[in-house]
């Protein structure tokens, strides 16, 4: 079994309000990257919920919320190392998502072949942290991983395809569980209506900043609205460019 049909991560944030910034504030830590702790709304949305374990406070003294993004490279031996998402990347080459979350939450990730398209649920996922789709604090979560025995190390992974062209990744992270997205998952891969993708990100914030992460070539998307900071919801295109020139 070979996880085929994805492209090349590009990182090309596609969000309402995005600045890039090298400022650091060191309040806090996250992943060696200062975040600001501050004060906070929570704020209850339609079709969010709580559990008696997490209760929502009208205010709280958090961290901004953030989630790290690094691309991951796999070599012929199923090595993974970190890469630049503005390389070119080509047909057959293989690829790894590394998401990691600042505070304890919810995190889903949906693929799309188009805006328009119905999206794969690629987390949660069976293979991952017993399918649930609530995560900690700090811990790296990397897709695809944890593959069934008989598959290769160096075919765990996003194979670029032949064909030339663009997909679509959307990472959501909710302080609160998010009752229209799966909270456990039985298989590897799930399916997602682009209509219920639509309708949540329209009840997202939009005011996210992009900066540099923990190492070379990680990116930090930052919430910095303290009136609604309740999640992110990031979407960014996937390029592939088709077979590689030098194998011509």
């Amino acid at each position: 079994m070979r996880y085929k049909n994805y492209a090349s991560l590009m990182l090309a944030i596609i969000v309402g309000t995005t600045t890039l910034s090298n400022a650091q504030d060191n309040s806090s830590l996250f992943v060696g990257k200062p975040v600001p702790v501050v004060t906070v709304k929570r704020v209850a949305k339609k079709g969010r919920a709580t559990s008696k374990a997490r209760p929502r406070a009208k205010v709280a003294r958090v961290p901004l919320l953030a989630v790290q993004l690094r691309l991951l490279k796999l070599k012929e031996d199923g090595t993974a190392v970190e890469t630049n998402p503005m390389s070119q990347f080509h047909a057959n080459d293989r690829l790894r998502l590394s998401v990691k979350a600042n505070q304890d939450g919810y995190l889903t990730i949906v693929r799309q072949s188009s805006p328009d398209g119905d999206g794969q649920i690629l987390f949660p996922t069976s293979l991952l942290n017993d399918g649930a789709n609530y995560i900690t604090a700090n811990k790296e979560f990397v897709v695809p991983s944890n593959c069934p025995a008989n598959v290769r190390a160096a075919d765990c992974a996003y194979v670029i395809p032949e064909a030339a062209g663009t997909q679509i990744f959307t990472v959501i992270f909710s302080r609160d569980l998010i009752l229209d997205l799966p909270e456990n998952a039985k298989t590897a891969t799930g399916e997602i209506r682009a209509q219920l993708i639509k309708d949540i990100e329209s009840n997202s914030i939009k005011q996210l900043e992009i900066k540099p992460g923990a190492s070379p070539y990680a990116i930090l998307v930052l919430n910095t609205n303290r009136e609604d900071n309740e999640e992110i919801f990031t979407r960014f295109g996937v390029t592939s460019n088709g077979p590689s020139p030098l194998k011509k």
